[in-house]
Order: structure tokens, then sequence, then C-alpha cells
């Protein structure tokens, strides 16, 4: 048995240094993306390219165990906490990100208009205009929906919500034109011409996830070795048909339904880091600052491309350096931010490190 997760409800990031290891890993893999590190490789095509699954299945794991831990102690549904406790965590670093970007627009001139609808849609974590904020926008929709998730969940079993949920991925893939009208009617043409911005934020296909990770939590607590074997054998076989197949919407759905088996061997296997301390510190570090690490490489990223520059297309070597520009500015903002934290009057609210997603 490979275990990665035990019987018990505590926190994930307390017990199971694991899944702070694979966060740890995801967020280096956002970085090679946005830097296009591997772009053209194999390995960031079926691997590094798929950290939003993977961070989303980590996403349902952490706040099952943190659900189940609150219930246990409390005797009770934990609702309030659990929307007290994101609302602490998540939402100051994201206003300490808008407040960096906004005084940046006046430094530097930015053209975009500062409406008071665009400074509360900012406010309210709809990063429209920030980088590769897409994901903040989208982990909050999640965030909210989580307690009805997990009521569905209850009331009608793991097997019937991860069948609905494959519906959905289905459904988005095969038809992202009623998607992007109705997100366009939603949001009132905020986003960019392409459209790509509402297909990013629709939440309904992410649903298959976060429903994993529920079930991972709840169902696989002790991972037998056959079925890391399973998952390997199932990712290879699809990442194999995907490189193969001509269809391009069909071949998308295929690379998403082998996203939880990759997600699963890679969270049992990612124990060998412990072979190599600093290597495991260093994954440790990243995985529990996850949060504060995606906004600040966010900010980085987005004022490199306003200046003019494609680091991207640039050589491998640039690309590599850019990597590292965004990972400094990134471990900067966090810096930053739990040094804020140490401030008596802002102790209890504000926080770089994600403890909860």
């Amino acid at each position: 048995m490979i275990p990665f997760a035990g019987a018990s409800a505590e926190s994930a990031s307390a017990r199971y240094r694991e899944i702070d290891w694979l966060k740890g890993f995801a967020i280096l893999c956002v970085l090679s993306i946005h830097a296009n590190l591997l772009v053209h490789v194999a390995l960031g095509t079926y691997v590094v390219n798929r950290a939003v699954p993977i961070f989303l299945i980590l996403f349902g794991i952490t706040s099952e165990l943190w659900w189940r831990r609150e219930v246990e102690r409390k005797g009770r549904v934990a609702l309030r906490s659990w929307y007290e406790s994101r609302f602490r965590r998540l939402m100051p670093p994201v206003w300490g990100t808008v407040a960096v970007w906004l005084g940046l627009v006046v430094l530097l001139s930015h053209p975009l208009v500062l409406t008071p609808t665009v400074i509360a849609a900012l406010a309210l974590g709809y990063l429209r205009w920030i980088g590769t904020g897409w994901f903040v926008t989208l982990i909050l929709q999640i965030i909210v929906a989580y307690p009805i998730i997990r009521l569905a969940m209850n009331r009608l079993g793991a097997a019937v919500m991860i069948l609905i949920s494959v519906g959905l991925v289905i459904a988005a893939r095969l038809y992202p034109i009623p998607i992007i009208t109705l997100m366009v009617s939603i949001f009132r043409h905020t986003g960019p011409g392409d459209g790509l911005w509402y297909l990013t934020i629709f939440a309904p296909p992410r649903l298959l996830y976060v429903c994993a990770g529920m079930l991972i939590a709840r169902r696989i607590l002790l991972l037998p070795r056959h079925w890391v074997a399973l998952c390997i054998g199932l990712t290879v076989l699809g990442d194999s048909v995907h490189a193969n197949m001509n269809s391009a919407s069909a071949s998308e759905v295929i690379l998403a339904m082998t996203d939880v088996p990759l997600a699963v061997a890679l969270l049992a296997c990612v124990k060998v880091v412990r072979v190599w301390p600093p290597a495991a510190a260093l994954l440790t570090w990243c995985g529990e600052r996850s949060w504060g690490l995606y906004l600040g490489q966010s900010l980085v990223h987005d004022w490199v491309h306003f200046l003019g520059m494609e680091p991207g297309q640039m050589a491998l070597v640039y690309r590599g350096a850019y990597f590292a520009c965004l990972f400094v500015g990134a471990v900067g903002f966090v810096t930053i931010g739990e040094a804020v934290r140490k401030v008596p009057s802002w102790r209890p609210t504000f926080s770089a490190r994600n403890d909860g997603i």
C-alpha cells in the first residue's frame, strides 16, 4: 500500500507532505508554462501543462479533509467557518496584488481606464486585466460553490457526480460557442475578443477535478501499488491516443480524462523527493505558499508583457532566465506578504500562504 493520506481528517498540510510536494511541483510547472520553458516537449505537453488540473484535484483533497476535520471538531456543518477562513487566507493577498498592479498602472501609464466598475471587479477577484489572473477568478468561483458541490456529492453519490462531471467536460469541449455566448452576456463583454478568457473561467467543466479530489480524500486513503500502476498505464494510454488523434475536440476530451490518473500517480510517486532533502524542503515551501507565488508571478508576467517583451519566444537560455525571473518575483511577493503578516494589526487577515487551497 502507498499512503498519501490517512484515515484521520487532520489538515493535509500538517500531516501529508506529499500534497505540499505536489503543490510545489505544480506551481513550478506554472512558471515553466508562462516562460514557455518546455514548449513542444512531451514532458511539457503531458505533465507540466497540466498544472491546473493537478491544483484543482489537490484543492478537492484538502477541502474535503478540512471539512471533515471541522465537522468532527464542532459537530456541525462548518459553512460559516469555511467562508471566513477562505476569505481571510485568500482575499488579502489578492487585494495586495490588485494594489500593486493599480500602482503600476498609474506609474507606467497603462492605457486601461480605471473606472469604479473595473476597480470593484478587481476587488471581488475578477482579475480580467491582470496577467494570468484567470485562475484566481476560477478558483474563487469554485470556493464559493464548494459547499453545494459537497452537498450534491453526499446526496447523489460519488459515481453520479463523476458521471455528471465527465458530461460537463465533454459538453464544454464540443460546444464552446454557446458557453462563450453565455459568459459574454454575464460578464458584459469585459473579456478579450477571442473568447478564450470566458472558457478558462467557466467553472463547471472543472467539477471533475474537484470531485475526483474529494473521492481520493474519502475513499482511496491508502493507495494499493497496483492502483498506481493502473493510473500510470491509463495516463500513458490516454496521452498516446491524444497524440495520434486528428480531432482537436475529441483529443482534448481524452487528455482531460487522463488528468485525474496522472495526478493520482504523481501524488503517489512524489515521495521519491525524500531522498534529496533540499528538494523536499523547496517543494514544501513552494507548496505551502503556492497561492502567493501564483499571484506574484502573475504580476511579473503581466508587466513584462506590458513593457513589450516576449520572453517565451526567445532562445531556451533566455526562457530559462525568464523562469528564474518569475520565480524571484513570486518569492519577493510572498516574502513581502509574510513580512506584512507579522505586523500586529494585519496578523489576523493577511497571509501569502495557502493553507486551504
